[in-house]
């Protein structure tokens, strides 16, 4: 007598007859099946689990408990019949197996391998799956459209290597019972078929669309969403009890963490992922399409119930934007999570498409009326770009719908739908942040709006944060330093930033200078107090104007070259055969880094210290015949102004590299300045008089250089260059680290080639035409006919 069961004899009855040895073995497959098929039976009066099998080695038991879930997957397990009418019932008995199967490895805690664990979920995933899209088949059959179903379609066009074939002579015509019967296994290749199916009749993207194929693509939508939606959320609510993370789905992290050893999962191979975005598009394609088909559809009740259908595939178009949303993150995680360089390529690429494709398909669904789901599925992709632009649509949508203003009602009288519509936009900053900041800002400034940032004073600190952190909107950013935040400091900071490393116009930068300079004065008068130097606090700001003035000199010392130019390319050649033809002949680079310099200086491009310094002193020495004796001309100053440059200019080195960044650019001017003329030459002086020496030596780069640092400067050369003498500089390193590596590799090596010609050019001058002798007579002869003393605080360009 058993309680609550009644009475019960047991009989040992005899083995039946057998060959096989083991026929009559118990394993621990064979334990779980008592538990799987019996142990949740009502009133059961057996209990299961104390046998000696379940306590077999952990391979044993996962290799039983796959091939349990895989013969119900199959319909191959001698416990569950196949000849129960209700196919409902059917697939119930085998959920059932398979969630009984995994409460019992989670009630005992029996050890599976994460991969197990994961395989067991699947197959469970795909009886879920199935089930729900049986659901959808019986109601299609109820309500039949067309003579078969959409999913009777494709299942009949599915290849022996896709599903189970009948066997002839079985006696079953119903393919579609038999293949919810014997395929749940390979529930994974039903996705890409639902859209296969339709292939022929969309192949023709033109004609109108009929009833019947609205209504297959409908079935089909239903049938993709029933696979995908519950897939997914099965997996949610199941994760827990087969032991693959609870609330895993929300920790990317914990995600990548454990796909990193799993093999493709079934609802997110490659050919599925790619079929399902096609499906979305063609949901969509369709529903766009049909207003301006409708006229070609046929009879006014025909294009009624067209109408429904495709209200019924719009209103399904959102879930499967959601759908399809965890698919890509599937596959990107996975593709993330792997080993294989390509795989992760693959992944990162699929990601680069998503979002790209992910934009359109939003704006199309709200093409088609659904602008609200639009923007909610925008929030939840976290789709910034995509949101403000929808937030756009919805605003003008407002202004359309809104009511005529009265004539005599003047006051700015926000309606409810715009406030509404405010509010949103206040709670997109309070809830994404900076990533809303970014899209929205940047929306009003791509297209044409800037000036509505300095007018948000509602989100000011947002403004300010955005234009700060985007060096490419300085411009704005100054601006909004000035109007919106009064913070004169900041704003002196970022123009000059602007104007030495962004500013691609000469004119703009000598503007941006002034202001810079400007604004620096205003943050004294704001203080309330100014520095004991004034003169030394904006001096900066003089130094680099006095560069760009240099800069707009050279340019007026090569215009007359560039009248009759059509273009700038024409105008480099002009003044490249005018003003390259010694200096840097037979010198293939340093001709090349003279046409890099002279291509900015005529396209009106701000250039570098260092850029200026090798136009002044590698340019031909060409005199005009208007202005050319003028001291702020260019034209036999070169050198002069190449000095001034080094002062003036402003250098990207931290103080000892500048120091001595600046101290070999110096070297540079002046060995360049001395190898201008022949010394040779000048050293010949037999049969020549010391007047006509004299005027020779006075001609020279050298001597007119130091004239005019003594006589525009006032300089002593006697104290300020003395050590800068033609043996010295031979002996230095002398290396501009910009010119080389803004030089393509092929003329890098050539390059140094010429600058120790330079040096081999100013040694043979130094030996064979006492260059140093010379040199201690220009400068000694300098000082005396300029004896003016050293101005304070030392005027020397490019001294120490």
């Amino acid at each position: 007598m058993i309680r609550n069961f009644g009475v019960i004899r047991v009989s040992a009855l005899p083995r039946p007859p057998s060959n096989i040895a083991d026929g009559a073995k118990i394993t621990a497959k064979s334990r779980l099946e008592q538990i799987v098929f019996y142990g949740s039976m009502k009133s059961n009066p057996l209990e299961f689990v104390g046998y000696d099998e379940l306590r077999s080695a952990p391979a044993e038991l996962e290799q039983a408990a796959l091939q349990i879930s895989d013969e119900i997957l199959r319909s191959n397990s001698k416990f569950i019949p196949t000849t129960i009418p209700s196919l409902e019932q059917y697939m119930k008995m085998r959920a059932s197996a398979l969630h009984d199967l995994a409460l019992y490895i989670q009630r005992f805690h029996v050890y599976f391998s994460p991969l197990t664990r994961w395989k067991l979920l699947w197959g469970a995933e795909k009886m879920a799956a199935q089930r729900a899209i049986w659901k959808v088949q019986q109601g299609n059959e109820e309500h039949p459209t067309s003579n078969r179903t959409h999913l009777d379609f494709i299942i009949s066009k599915m290849g022996d290597n896709h599903k189970t074939k009948i066997e002839p002579g079985s006696g079953e015509t119903d393919i579609v019972r038999h293949w919810f019967i014997h395929d749940t296994w390979r529930m994974e290749y039903i996705i890409p078929w639902i859209l296969n199916g339709l292939r022929k009749e969309d192949s023709n993207t033109s004609r109108a669309i009929d009833r019947q194929f609205a209504e297959r693509v409908c079935e089909a939508c239903d049938l993709s969403l029933a696979a995908l939606e519950t897939a997914f959320q099965f997996r949610e609510d199941s994760a827990a009890l087969y032991g693959v993370g609870e609330g895993f789905m929300d920790d990317d992290a914990a995600i990548v963490a454990q796909y990193s050893a799993l093999p493709e999962f079934w609802t997110s191979t490659q050919i599925n992922y790619s079929e399902t975005e096609q499906l979305l598009d063609l949901e969509l394609n369709i529903c766009r399409r049909y207003p301006a088909t409708t006229a070609a559809t046929g009879s006014d009740s025909s294009t009624t119930r067209t109408s429904k259908v495709l209200d019924t595939i719009k209103e399904n178009i959102p879930r499967q934007f959601r759908a399809f949303a965890l698919l890509h993150k599937e596959r990107t995680m996975w593709c993330a999570a792997q080993n294989d360089s390509e795989i992760q390529s693959s992944g990162k690429m699929l990601e680069k498409s998503h979002v790209e494709n992910r934009k359109p398909q939003l704006f199309k669904l709200a093409a088609i009326g659904l602008l609200e789901d639009a923007i909610t599925l925008a929030e939840s992709f976290r789709d910034m770009d995509a949101l403000v632009e929808l937030m756009v649509d919805l605003h003008e949508q407002i202004k359309e719908q809104r009511p005529p203003r009265r004539s005599e009602d003047d006051s700015p009288v926000l309606d409810e739908g715009t406030k509404a519509w405010k509010r949103r936009i206040d709670n997109y900053f309070e809830r994404f942040g900076d990533a809303w900041a970014d899209a929205f800002f940047t929306r009003h400034i791509t297209v044409g709006q800037p000036e509505t940032l300095f007018i948000m004073q509602e989100y000011q600190g947002a403004v300010t944060k955005f234009l700060r952190s985007h060096p490419a909107y300085s411009k704005l950013s100054w601006i909004n330093d000035i109007v919106g935040e009064r913070d004169y400091k900041t704003a002196c900071t970022t123009l000059q930033r602007l104007a030495i490393e962004q500013e691609t116009d000469i004119w703009s930068k000598r503007v941006e200078i002034s202001l810079a300079k400007l604004a620096k004065l205003a943050e004294f008068e704001k203080a309330g107090s100014a520095p004991a130097s004034l003169h030394d606090a904006v001096r900066p700001f003089d130094q680099l104007m006095e560069t760009c003035n240099i800069q707009e000199l050279i340019y007026e010392h090569v215009l007359p070259t560039l009248h009759g130019a059509i273009d700038d390319g024409a105008a480099l050649q002009l003044a490249t055969e005018q003003f390259g033809n010694n200096v840097v002949r037979g010198k293939p680079a340093l001709r090349a880094l003279l046409q890099r310099c002279l291509a900015k200086l005529v396209t009106r491009s701000p250039m570098e210290p260092e850029e200026l310094i090798n136009l002044l002193t590698l340019m031909d020495p060409v005199r005009f015949l208007e202005g050319g004796e003028e001291e702020d001309s260019i034209g036999g100053h070169e050198f002069f102004f190449a000095l001034t440059v080094l002062k003036m200019g402003n250098f990207h080195h931290q103080d000892q590299q500048a120091h001595e960044y600046r101290d070999g650019l110096e070297r540079l001017i002046w060995r360049r300045c001395m190898i201008r003329d022949n010394w040779e030459a000048i050293n010949r002086t037999e049969k020549k008089g010391d007047r006509e020496v004299e005027s020779k030596v006075h001609a020279t780069a050298l001597a007119e250089t130091m004239r005019q640092l003594a006589e525009v400067l006032g300089e002593d050369v006697r104290l300020t260059r003395q050590s800068y003498t033609p043996s010295r500089i031979l002996v230095s390193n002398i290396f501009p680290s910009m010119s080389h590596a803004g030089m393509p590799p092929d003329q890098q090596i050539s390059y140094l080639q010429e600058l120790d010609a330079e040096a081999d050019l100013l040694r043979t001058y130094v030996e064979k035409g006492k260059l140093d002798e010379w040199f201690s007579w220009i400068i000694s002869e300098t000082a005396g006919r300029f004896s003016t003393p050293v101005r304070e605080g030392n005027n020397n360009p490019g001294g120490h």
